[in-house]
């Protein structure tokens, strides 16, 4: 149950890649004048895709650890 707990505090703190991304990605578009709109969706990929990386990586010391 511990494991379990750990698990989702990890992916929980996962999902914050996305949202940082995302705001580090506007404030590169404000100082290059890019049109922000690209810049969210880019971020948001770009976030989206490591928080799937790191997913996986979780997934597997889970799975190590059981």
């Amino acid at each position: 149950m511990q494991n379990y707990f750990k698990y989702v505090i990890d992916w929980l703190d996962a999902h914050n890649l996305t949202v940082v991304a995302v705001i580090l990605s506007v404030i590169l578009a404000m100082v290059r004048s890019l049109p922000i709109q690209l810049s969210i969706f880019v971020g948001g990929i770009v976030g989206f895709k490591g928080t799937l990386l790191v997913d996986r990586m979780i997934s597997k010391k889970v799975g190590e650890e059981s």
